[in-house]
């Protein structure tokens, strides 16, 4: 059995919570070592977090903020070529998440059963700091397919028949995934060299699906224990579970950077990476924003203008054209 590795990327003033999950990842003695990446931090963690000074820690400063995209792929990259054998594995955390103390050996505990070795790696369940882990009830899972000509995860055709994309689970305790977050990702070596690395152009928000459906289209499982869990300290800028990321758009009253990198990252997606049929494709779009439109702008001047800004983020997805964007 290789190392364990953990890879955190940190920005902004993020002192207090990036301290504790700090903390909470040097106590567990199944992590060999850190890798804290400082995506842009406007405080100096080295001078400010007694943790940073372990020499279980390294820390790699960039010169800018990259962007979730930026900085996770240069983190895996550092891993990378820390690593010398390819059985090494990387936790990849949030500056606000941290994983629990058991949650890696109820994984080892699970593999050392398992009735046969195939390619896969483990998204951590993510759950608030109180919340209680519940067991999904469900018996079966989606495949990749259900994913293809999808726009922002709406497909027409799945509305009918996403009950063709149904895969049974083996164990009702083991969830298979299609795409899952950055924070909690459990890999391999093995996987990293062959997947490669996230695509640092996409900056911010939906890179991790994308990166996360490559390694599916690769034939490689992402499975889920319900409770081998890591725990959010701060959370989302929206709950998704009390209201929709779309809603929340047009809600606020300034413009939400994090809304507008999804919008153009998801245009990106749809025809570059889950678009395999054009005319189906151009339907989901097309219902989409026609849903859009009628149930969720504002009827004003203001919803208006930030309909069209959501229009403007798809046309540059489309056209591929990333990066940062001039807010």
């Amino acid at each position: 059995m290789g190392r364990i590795f953990a890879l955190i990327v940190t920005y902004g003033d993020h002192k207090k919570q990036l301290s504790q999950v700090l903390h909470q990842t040097l106590i567990n003695k199944r992590i060999d070592h850190i890798f804290v990446i400082n995506n842009g931090s406007s405080y100096d963690l080295s001078q400010e977090i007694d943790e940073i000074s372990c020499d279980k820690v390294s820390l790699i400063s960039l010169a800018t903020n990259t962007g979730s995209a930026g900085g996770f792929s240069r983190g895996i990259l550092e891993v990378v070529e820390y690593s010398t054998n390819k059985d090494d594995r990387l936790l990849i955390l949030d500056d606000d998440s941290y994983v629990e103390y058991d949650a890696l050996e109820k994984i080892d505990s699970y593999e050392r059963n398992m009735s046969k070795n195939y390619d896969h790696i483990w998204s951590l369940n993510r759950l608030k700091i109180n919340e209680q882990a519940k067991i999904d009830c469900n018996c079966f899972d989606y495949s990749l397919e259900s994913y293809y000509n999808s726009f922002y995860r709406f497909s027409v055709t799945n509305k009918f028949k996403r009950r063709n994309h149904r895969i049974k689970r083996e164990n009702k305790n083991i969830k298979r995934m299609v795409v899952a977050p950055y924070s909690g990702l459990f890999i391999n070596m093995s996987v990293i060299h062959k997947v490669g690395y996230p695509i640092q152009e996409m900056y911010l928000y939906s890179d991790d699906i994308e990166y996360t459906f490559r390694i599916s289209s690769y034939g490689i499982d992402i499975l889920q224990m319900y409770n081998a869990n890591i725990r959010d300290i701060a959370g989302s800028w929206f709950d998704s579970k009390k209201i929709n990321v779309h809603d929340a758009f047009f809600q606020t009253k300034q413009d939400n950077y994090r809304a507008l990198y999804a919008y153009r990252n998801e245009a990106y997606l749809a025809k570059y990476v889950f678009n395999k049929n054009k005319i189906l494709s151009s339907i989901n779009y097309c219902t989409w924003i026609l849903n859009i439109l009628i149930r969720k702008m504002p009827k004003n001047k203001a919803g208006i203008k930030k309909f069209k800004k959501i229009i403007r983020m798809v046309h540059l997805g489309k056209k591929a054209e990333l990066g940062e964007l001039d807010i």
